[in-house]
């Protein structure tokens, strides 16, 4: 028993007292008996007193003493009644939940979000090594910069002082009978120094002219004589080899080798068969040919491969730890930041002033555009319709705030997974909105799961956070499905009505959005329905107590005014008494 009811008692255990002591007082007055005159019965006038005291509190004896018995097929029916009126407010929210996600869609990721999706670009907003590689620039500076690339000259990289050196030591090597072909895993002689087929060249394994047209370079701002003469990227090998590798790659080398196999090797059975003395030129043509079948593919493969690792590194290096990309990061960080942060804030308030708008366009229908304002004026009635709306949307400021915080951190944190996304695979220009929009879920998500809102539980914050990225997911293949939306009505509108063509990007980001917040409305639903964390049903739990509670405040209510007015009754009974 609360407190509130146990005070209730005292006081009616109190008013009990008074009025037994008023019973007391008023015995000390005489009650005359019934007379008889003529044969009937007269009664003095207190006599109707005391009935209508003795009736009242035989009725009162009553009621308090009838049990009351409730079956539980009543408790049942009561309870079965108002889960219903739970799920009918469920369905009420769930359309006042589509509304606000459709508009929340149109608005922020189909809305400013297209807009701000303008100046996205295939590749994000930061020139990296894979895709200037790959022809995809960030910025024009750069992309000029590689169109403007001087001529491949052969001297600088063959005169380079490391490419002089090593041929030093291969030459001592060489003299010494020590030195390795690197190709074949065979050892040099040294009488071969001689022979233009046999002797040894100093092979750049990963092609110098290669290295000098690589944009990855280009973009490091990297000397190319000194990346090529590494020490990992020259090997010795034969002149034959050399020659007949030239700028190929590894892979194309080895699949020149394997597509000349056949013929190679009969005509080496022709030459070595032959019964005449070989001239010198079938004699150089035998030494190159049997030089190319020594070579071991793989080992060329794997040669390339350590050595454009090395070179790569050093690219990689220098241009990601250099001055020029953490600039160019940071102030597209920034940018982003600021970006997103105008969007989800300026989003936020957009929102709340089409949902103040159709609030009163909704009020003038049901209740007239004046009536409901008290008959004002047409233009005074306008007046404080706009003033309403005006108020609503000012009320969002700190709302605002906090979403172009989140916003901020949102634009800032797609950028660097943007950055380095682009670092290993070059992003289509939707994958970047794909990106934005997906981390602003995350952050959020995140943001109610770790510091979730005063009074709200573990479970709940866990289902908010999965409804979050569940939402954040959906939109997500809104904006993938976005484009292949907009040809189609492009084309529709094409055939049918081509003044509206131009029309057709809007109308798409119109119809997206919408189907995007009714999904993304519907999928909150059934995640409800579903209730893995027991949130809804917690909830619902939670309201039929409540409603329980408030009936028996009221039944209670009811029984103390009941019980009110009878003291009342009897107290002016006894007042009639004491003043017999």
């Amino acid at each position: 028993m609360t407190s509130t009811r146990k005070d209730r008692y005292r006081a009616r255990q109190q008013k009990l007292t008074v009025l037994r002591e008023h019973r007391d007082e008023t015995a000390q007055y005489c009650v005359p008996l019934p007379e008889k005159k003529n044969g009937e019965i007269s009664t003095h006038p207190i006599h109707d007193t005391l009935d209508q005291f003795t009736e009242a509190h035989r009725s009162l004896i009553t009621a308090a003493t009838t049990p009351v018995s409730v079956s539980s097929a009543d408790a049942n029916a009561l309870i079965l009644d108002i889960r219903s009126r739970w799920d009918h407010q469920q369905m009420d929210v769930l359309v006042r939940s589509c509304r606000n996600s459709v508009l929340s869609s149109v608005v922020g990721p189909f809305g400013l979000g297209s807009f701000v999706a303008l100046l996205d670009k295939d590749g994000g907003p930061v020139d990296t090594v894979h895709n200037a590689r790959a022809g995809v620039y960030a910025t024009d500076e750069e992309k000029q910069k590689y169109a403007n690339l001087e001529a491949y000259d052969s001297t600088l990289y063959h005169k380079h002082e490391d490419y002089i050196a090593q041929n030093r030591i291969n030459s001592d090597k060489l003299a010494k009978g020590t030195l390795v072909d690197q190709y074949s895993n065979t050892v040099f002689d040294p009488a071969a120094r001689k022979d233009e087929q046999s002797k040894p060249n100093l092979d750049h394994t990963y092609a110098a002219a290669n290295i000098h047209a690589d944009p990855g370079r280009v973009l490091a701002e990297l000397n190319g004589p000194d990346l090529a003469n590494q020490m990992s990227n020259l090997n010795a090998t034969n002149a034959s080899v050399n020659k007949s590798k030239r700028a190929r790659t590894a892979e194309e080398f080895s699949d020149y080798l394997e597509s000349t196999a056949d013929r190679r090797e009969l005509r080496i059975r022709e030459l070595q068969q032959t019964e005449r003395t070989l001239t010198d030129q079938e004699r150089k043509e035998l030494t190159k040919l049997e030089k190319l079948g020594q070579c071991d593919p793989e080992e060329i493969i794997r040669a390339e491969r350590s050595a454009k690792a090395d070179i790569d590194q050093r690219i990689n290096t220098s241009y990601y730890g250099g001055k020029k990309f953490l600039g160019q990061l940071a102030q597209t960080s920034v940018k982003e930041a600021g970006k997103m942060g105008l969007q989800q804030a300026f989003g936020l308030l957009l929102v709340e002033f089409f949902s103040a708008s159709f609030d009163e366009i909704s009020d003038a229908y049901k209740h007239g555009f004046r009536d409901s304002l008290k008959g004002e004026r047409f233009f005074d009635a306008l007046r404080v319709r706009l003033s309403r709306v005006s108020s609503r949307v000012a009320a969002k400021w700190k709302d605002a705030l906090l979403a172009f915080r989140d916003g901020a951190l949102s634009g800032f944190l797609s950028n660097l997974v943007t950055v380095l996304m682009n670092m290993l695979f070059t992003t289509a220009k939707r994958t970047v909105r794909v990106i934005r929009e997906g981390i602003l879920s995350i952050i959020k998500a995140v943001k109610v799961a770790l510091f979730p809102p005063e009074g709200m539980r573990e479970g709940e914050a866990a289902d908010a956070a999965m409804k979050l990225i569940a939402t954040g997911a959906v939109v997500s293949l809104g904006v993938l499905a976005e484009e292949a939306v907009e040809k189609s009505i492009a084309l529709f509108l094409n055939s049918t009505v081509p003044l509206l063509a131009p029309y057709a990007s809007t109308v798409s980001a119109v119809i997206v959005g919408a189907m995007t917040g009714i999904a993304s409305a519907l999928v909150v639903f059934g995640l409800d329905s579903l209730d893995i964390f027991g949130v809804n049903e917690r909830k619902q739990h939670e309201d039929v107590m409540r409603s329980l509670d408030q009936l028996i405040i009221e039944c209670d209510r009811n029984l103390t005014s009941s019980y009110d007015v009878e003291m009342n009754r009897n107290g002016v009974i006894l007042a009639r008494l004491q003043g017999q």
